[in-house]
Protein backbone atom coordinates (compact mmCIF):
# COMPACT_ATOMS: atom_id res chain seq x y z
CA UNK A 1 0.00 0.00 0.00
CA UNK A 2 2.63 2.14 1.09
CA UNK A 3 4.24 1.36 -2.46
CA UNK A 4 1.15 2.53 -4.02
CA UNK A 5 0.89 5.59 -2.42
CA UNK A 6 4.53 6.73 -3.63
CA UNK A 7 3.56 5.84 -7.60
CA UNK A 8 0.55 7.52 -7.15
CA UNK A 9 2.63 10.50 -5.59
CA UNK A 10 4.85 10.60 -8.25
CA UNK A 11 2.78 10.16 -11.18
CA UNK A 12 0.70 13.17 -9.49
CA UNK A 13 3.45 15.44 -8.97
CA UNK A 14 4.69 14.25 -12.84
CA UNK A 15 1.21 15.12 -13.95
CA UNK A 16 1.31 18.59 -11.99
CA UNK A 17 5.00 19.28 -13.53
CA UNK A 18 4.00 18.68 -16.71
CA UNK A 19 0.50 20.86 -16.74
CA UNK A 20 2.77 23.55 -15.25
CA UNK A 21 4.94 23.60 -17.37
CA UNK A 22 2.36 23.37 -20.46
CA UNK A 23 0.88 26.68 -18.68
CA UNK A 24 4.22 28.29 -18.52
CA UNK A 25 4.81 27.56 -21.90
CA UNK A 26 1.61 28.71 -23.14
CA UNK A 27 1.94 31.59 -21.24
CA UNK A 28 5.34 32.50 -22.56
CA UNK A 29 3.95 32.24 -26.38
CA UNK A 30 1.09 34.35 -24.96
CA UNK A 31 3.35 36.60 -23.37
CA UNK A 32 5.86 36.89 -26.35
CA UNK A 33 3.03 37.33 -28.95
CA UNK A 34 1.77 39.90 -26.62
CA UNK A 35 5.41 41.57 -27.22
CA UNK A 36 5.13 41.07 -30.62
CA UNK A 37 2.37 42.95 -31.14
CA UNK A 38 3.31 45.73 -28.23
CA UNK A 39 6.38 46.30 -30.00
CA UNK A 40 4.74 46.46 -33.53
CA UNK A 41 2.41 48.75 -32.24
CA UNK A 42 5.05 50.52 -30.58
CA UNK A 43 7.34 50.92 -34.24
CA UNK A 44 4.02 51.97 -35.62
CA UNK A 45 3.34 54.88 -33.08
CA UNK A 46 7.08 55.85 -33.39
CA UNK A 47 6.34 55.84 -37.32
CA UNK A 48 3.79 58.22 -36.94
CA UNK A 49 5.30 60.30 -34.73
CA UNK A 50 8.19 60.89 -37.04
CA UNK A 51 5.98 61.55 -39.63
CA UNK A 52 4.08 64.11 -37.38
CA UNK A 53 7.30 65.78 -36.11
CA UNK A 54 8.43 65.62 -40.15
CA UNK A 55 4.81 67.60 -41.17
CA UNK A 56 5.27 69.81 -37.86
CA UNK A 57 8.48 70.59 -38.69
CA UNK A 58 7.38 71.16 -42.49
CA UNK A 59 4.64 73.74 -41.32
CA UNK A 60 7.05 75.22 -38.96
CA UNK A 61 9.18 76.37 -42.18
CA UNK A 62 6.40 77.51 -44.67
CA UNK A 63 4.66 79.26 -41.45
CA UNK A 64 8.50 80.68 -41.05
CA UNK A 65 8.57 81.60 -44.40
CA UNK A 66 4.93 82.69 -44.93
CA UNK A 67 5.87 85.49 -41.86
CA UNK A 68 8.96 86.32 -44.04
CA UNK A 69 7.06 87.11 -46.88
CA UNK A 70 4.01 88.61 -44.64
CA UNK A 71 7.56 90.83 -43.06
CA UNK A 72 8.51 91.81 -46.70
CA UNK A 73 4.87 92.47 -48.03
CA UNK A 74 4.75 94.88 -45.13
CA UNK A 75 7.80 96.39 -45.68
CA UNK A 76 6.94 96.86 -49.10
CA UNK A 77 3.47 98.76 -48.42
CA UNK A 78 4.99 101.35 -45.50
CA UNK A 79 7.47 102.14 -48.73
CA UNK A 80 5.14 102.70 -50.71
CA UNK A 81 3.06 104.77 -48.18
CA UNK A 82 6.12 106.71 -47.24
CA UNK A 83 6.71 107.16 -51.27
CA UNK A 84 3.16 108.29 -51.92
CA UNK A 85 3.53 110.94 -48.46
CA UNK A 86 6.78 112.06 -50.45
CA UNK A 87 4.98 112.24 -53.78
CA UNK A 88 2.28 114.19 -51.91
CA UNK A 89 4.41 116.73 -49.87
CA UNK A 90 6.29 117.48 -53.96
CA UNK A 91 3.05 117.57 -55.33
CA UNK A 92 1.30 120.43 -52.85
CA UNK A 93 5.02 122.26 -53.23
CA UNK A 94 4.74 122.31 -56.54
CA UNK A 95 0.98 123.56 -56.31
CA UNK A 96 2.52 126.26 -53.83
CA UNK A 97 4.91 127.52 -56.08
CA UNK A 98 2.65 127.24 -59.20
CA UNK A 99 -0.28 129.46 -56.94
CA UNK A 100 3.00 131.93 -55.78
CA UNK A 101 4.06 131.79 -58.96
CA UNK A 102 0.41 133.09 -60.40
CA UNK A 103 0.00 135.74 -57.50
CA UNK A 104 3.86 136.99 -58.22
CA UNK A 105 2.90 137.27 -61.83
CA UNK A 106 -0.49 139.13 -61.18
CA UNK A 107 0.66 141.58 -58.52
CA UNK A 108 3.45 142.34 -61.42
CA UNK A 109 1.39 142.95 -63.96
CA UNK A 110 -1.29 144.42 -62.30
CA UNK A 111 1.63 147.02 -61.34
CA UNK A 112 2.65 147.62 -64.48
CA UNK A 113 -0.01 148.07 -66.16
CA UNK A 114 -0.67 150.81 -63.74
CA UNK A 115 2.57 152.33 -63.92
CA UNK A 116 1.89 151.95 -67.77
CA UNK A 117 -1.54 154.11 -67.47
CA UNK A 118 0.06 156.80 -65.08
CA UNK A 119 3.25 157.10 -67.85
CA UNK A 120 0.62 157.11 -70.66
CA UNK A 121 -1.30 160.36 -68.12
CA UNK A 122 2.28 161.51 -67.84
CA UNK A 123 3.03 161.91 -71.71
CA UNK A 124 -0.58 163.17 -71.76
CA UNK A 125 0.22 165.95 -69.62
CA UNK A 126 3.43 166.63 -71.22
CA UNK A 127 1.67 166.74 -74.56
CA UNK A 128 -0.44 169.16 -73.64
CA UNK A 129 1.68 171.41 -71.69
CA UNK A 130 4.19 171.32 -74.92
CA UNK A 131 1.20 172.70 -77.07
CA UNK A 132 -0.11 175.04 -74.93
CA UNK A 133 4.11 176.64 -74.31
CA UNK A 134 4.13 176.25 -78.63
CA UNK A 135 0.90 178.44 -78.80
CA UNK A 136 1.77 180.70 -76.17
CA UNK A 137 4.96 181.46 -77.62
CA UNK A 138 3.73 181.71 -81.21
CA UNK A 139 1.15 184.69 -79.92
CA UNK A 140 4.23 186.31 -77.91
CA UNK A 141 6.20 186.81 -80.68
CA UNK A 142 7.43 190.41 -81.37
CA UNK A 143 5.95 192.23 -84.67
CA UNK A 144 3.92 189.16 -85.20
CA UNK A 145 0.33 189.08 -84.16
CA UNK A 146 -2.30 186.25 -84.37
CA UNK A 147 -5.87 186.05 -83.94
CA UNK A 148 -6.32 184.08 -80.95
CA UNK A 149 -7.72 180.87 -81.66
CA UNK A 150 -8.21 178.58 -78.37
CA UNK A 151 -6.04 175.31 -78.18
CA UNK A 152 -7.77 172.01 -79.26
CA UNK A 153 -5.96 169.10 -77.72
CA UNK A 154 -6.95 165.95 -78.87
CA UNK A 155 -6.75 162.66 -77.53
CA UNK A 156 -3.74 160.75 -78.60
CA UNK A 157 -4.73 157.24 -80.40
CA UNK A 158 -2.68 154.71 -79.53
CA UNK A 159 -2.30 152.93 -82.72
CA UNK A 160 -0.30 149.29 -82.55
CA UNK A 161 1.26 147.37 -85.34
CA UNK A 162 -0.75 143.40 -86.19
CA UNK A 163 0.73 140.92 -84.80
CA UNK A 164 3.17 139.91 -88.16
CA UNK A 165 4.62 143.52 -87.70
CA UNK A 166 5.92 143.09 -84.23
CA UNK A 167 9.24 141.32 -84.25
CA UNK A 168 10.84 142.17 -80.97
CA UNK A 169 9.43 143.30 -77.63
CA UNK A 170 11.46 144.35 -74.17
CA UNK A 171 11.88 142.41 -70.82
CA UNK A 172 10.15 144.99 -68.35
CA UNK A 173 11.77 142.14 -65.52
CA UNK A 174 12.82 138.87 -64.65
CA UNK A 175 12.12 136.37 -61.83
CA UNK A 176 14.68 133.66 -62.35
CA UNK A 177 13.12 132.26 -58.79
CA UNK A 178 10.32 131.56 -60.63
CA UNK A 179 11.16 131.17 -63.96
CA UNK A 180 9.20 133.70 -65.57
CA UNK A 181 9.87 137.11 -67.32
CA UNK A 182 7.54 140.01 -68.37
CA UNK A 183 7.32 141.84 -71.18
CA UNK A 184 5.93 145.02 -73.07
CA UNK A 185 3.69 143.19 -75.81
CA UNK A 186 0.34 142.99 -74.50
CA UNK A 187 -2.98 141.67 -76.40
CA UNK A 188 -2.41 143.42 -79.47
CA UNK A 189 1.17 141.89 -80.22
CA UNK A 190 0.83 138.38 -78.23
CA UNK A 191 -1.53 135.37 -77.55
CA UNK A 192 -1.26 132.45 -74.85
CA UNK A 193 0.44 130.12 -75.95
CA UNK A 194 2.81 131.74 -78.44
CA UNK A 195 6.21 130.69 -78.66
CA UNK A 196 9.16 133.78 -78.17
CA UNK A 197 13.17 133.47 -78.07
CA UNK A 198 14.87 135.23 -75.49
CA UNK A 199 17.66 137.42 -77.74
CA UNK A 200 21.35 138.76 -76.48
CA UNK A 201 21.98 141.01 -79.34
CA UNK A 202 21.03 138.23 -82.17
CA UNK A 203 21.64 135.36 -80.65
CA UNK A 204 18.89 133.33 -78.98
CA UNK A 205 20.14 132.34 -75.25
CA UNK A 206 16.51 130.45 -74.51
CA UNK A 207 13.16 130.07 -75.43
CA UNK A 208 9.78 130.73 -73.40
CA UNK A 209 6.04 130.50 -73.88
CA UNK A 210 3.39 133.28 -73.42
CA UNK A 211 0.57 132.10 -70.11
CA UNK A 212 -0.37 135.75 -69.55
CA UNK A 213 -1.89 138.34 -71.42
CA UNK A 214 -2.40 141.56 -70.44
CA UNK A 215 -3.51 145.30 -72.25
CA UNK A 216 0.55 146.30 -72.40
CA UNK A 217 2.35 143.67 -70.83
CA UNK A 218 2.71 139.75 -70.77
CA UNK A 219 4.15 136.82 -68.98
CA UNK A 220 6.37 134.47 -70.63
CA UNK A 221 7.67 131.08 -68.42
CA UNK A 222 10.97 130.01 -69.41
CA UNK A 223 11.20 126.54 -70.88
CA UNK A 224 12.92 124.07 -68.88
CA UNK A 225 15.97 123.25 -71.23
CA UNK A 226 16.61 127.21 -70.51
CA UNK A 227 15.80 127.86 -67.11
CA UNK A 228 19.16 127.89 -65.50
CA UNK A 229 20.15 130.24 -68.01
CA UNK A 230 20.66 134.08 -66.80
CA UNK A 231 18.09 136.47 -68.40
CA UNK A 232 18.49 140.26 -67.90
CA UNK A 233 16.29 143.15 -68.43
CA UNK A 234 18.78 144.24 -71.44
CA UNK A 235 17.96 141.19 -73.74
CA UNK A 236 15.03 141.28 -75.52
CA UNK A 237 12.07 138.57 -77.05
CA UNK A 238 11.22 138.18 -80.33
CA UNK A 239 7.96 136.34 -81.26
CA UNK A 240 9.25 133.19 -83.64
Amino acid sequence: MLKFDKNFFLILSCIVLLVWAASSFAFLKKEQRTRVFVEKQLALTVEEKNKTEALLDFERTEKKIVQQELIKEKNQVLSLEEQMQEKEKETQMALDRMEEKEKTITELLAKLEEEGQRRFKLEEQLKRSENQLFSLKRRNRPGKKEPFSPVVTLDTIEIRSSPADIKEGKILLVNQELNFLVTDLGVSEVRIGDPVSILRGNEQIAQGQVERVEQNTSAVKILPPYQQVEINETDKVKLQ
